[in-house]
């Protein structure tokens, strides 16, 4: 099992926030790093509060946004006021 520096670890967590938003797969390849150990890494990010953004938002929408955009489609679901626009936009 590979250990990173805490500084290393947060110099590639960075890359995962805004303004950078690099998926996964990208830093994996990049870096050297499973995509596992930095699904969680994206993980704790996200339980701090932190924008991460899901892997499918290329346009620069942080985790924040994409939860609140959930909520509201769910309140929308709940009150019977459904679309064919409101769609998951990834996984919060």
């Amino acid at each position: 099992m590979a250990r990173y520096s805490k500084e290393q670890k947060e110099a590639i967590k960075k890359r995962m926030m805004p303004p950078e938003n690099m998926s996964i797969p990208k830093l994996s390849k990049e870096t050297g790093i499973t995509v596992t150990t930095l699904y969680n890494w994206r993980k704790e990010l996200r339980a701090s509060g932190k924008a991460a953004p899901c892997e499918e938002a290329n346009d620069g929408q942080s985790f924040k946004v994409r939860e609140l955009m959930h909520e509201v489609a769910y309140f929308r679901r709940s009150e019977g006021k459904t679309r064919t626009t409101d769609r998951c936009l990834g996984s919060p």
